[in-house]
């Protein structure tokens, strides 16, 4: 079974555009939009061909995949292929398809990642916002699983359903913070700061928003309680 642990998938698509990477070549930049956007495979990066670019889309791997792209990286694709007559989307001048390590060096170097991460971000990210059926069909993991991850829909469906107060903040707490529900029922009211909870052993200091922070104060206050929840 295949699955896909917790990351921080805004991380990878943010670095992907960021300042730093600025001096790559446009072959390596479209290469790192397309890993981000697309969460294809190395192997499946390096055998787009050109014929396999669509007007919205880009076909990958042995299923034939059709995976939407954003029209920022249609034109970026659109622009690059004018100066190329290889038919694959990505060459070198020895070779008309680039090497799988190539693209392992050019993720490393430029972002500090593996490929695989990258991929594995997008996937997370697609089956919050769009369903694991959705992450299916975009990754080609037919056995794909995902576990502990709620969709915006999800979010605001329960914080409706959930009427009593300690198991709203509780709640909010597991969302906010990602901690662990043995951290959970020991956080202490010495624990939460003007910005922050302390959680774990060794105590992490974790950032939470303002109105759960006063939430749980007036909470506190109110039930005279010495932990939290």
């Amino acid at each position: 079974m295949a699955k896909i642990h917790k990351q921080n998938s805004d991380s990878y698509r943010k670095s992907v555009t960021s300042e730093h990477i600025s001096t790559l070549s446009k072959r390596d930049k479209i290469l790192l939009r397309i890993l981000s956007e697309v969460g294809c495979t190395v192997s499946e990066l390096v055998d787009i061909k050109v014929e396999d670019i669509y007007t919205n889309s880009i076909i990958v791997g042995k299923q034939r995949r059709q995976i939407e792209i954003s029209t920022g990286l249609r034109e970026e694709i659109n622009n690059y292929l004018k100066k190329s007559s290889s038919e694959f989307l990505f060459s070198t001048r020895q070779s008309p398809k680039l090497d799988a390590r190539r693209v392992q060096q050019i993720v490393k170097k430029s972002l500090g990642t593996k490929p695989s991460k990258i991929r594995h971000a997008r996937i997370v990210e697609i089956a919050r916002k769009n369903g694991l059926k959705k992450a299916k069909n975009i990754s080609g993991l037919k056995r794909l699983k995902i576990k502990s991850y709620l969709n915006d829909e999800d979010v605001i469906r329960l914080r409706e359903e959930i009427v009593d107060k300690r198991h709203s903040i509780a709640f909010n707490i597991l969302l906010e913070s990602g901690c662990l529900i043995s951290e959970l029922v020991n956080i202490k009211v010495e624990d939460i700061t003007k910005e922050s909870i302390s959680i774990g052993i060794p105590k992490r200091n974790i950032p939470i928003s303002n109105t759960l922070i006063s939430n749980i104060r007036v909470f506190i206050f109110v039930t005279e309680n010495t932990c939290v929840v």
